[in-house]
C-alpha cells in the first residue's frame, strides 16, 4: 500500500508541474497587460 500513496503523490506533482508549465507557457506566449492578473486566475485553480 505505501507505494500506491508514492505513486499518488507523484501523480498530483506530475499534474501540478504540468499545470504550471503549461500556465507559463501560456504567458510566455500571451503576456498579460498587468502583473497582478495572473493572481485570480491561481486563485480559481
Amino acid at each position: 500500500m505505501p507505494t500506491l500513496r508514492l505513486n499518488t503523490q507523484r501523480i498530483a506533482l506530475a499534474t501540478i508541474t504540468a499545470v504550471l508549465t503549461l500556465s507559463a507557457a501560456a504567458c510566455a506566449t500571451k503576456p498579460p497587460p498587468a502583473p497582478v492578473e495572473p493572481a485570480p486566475l491561481i486563485k480559481k485553480g
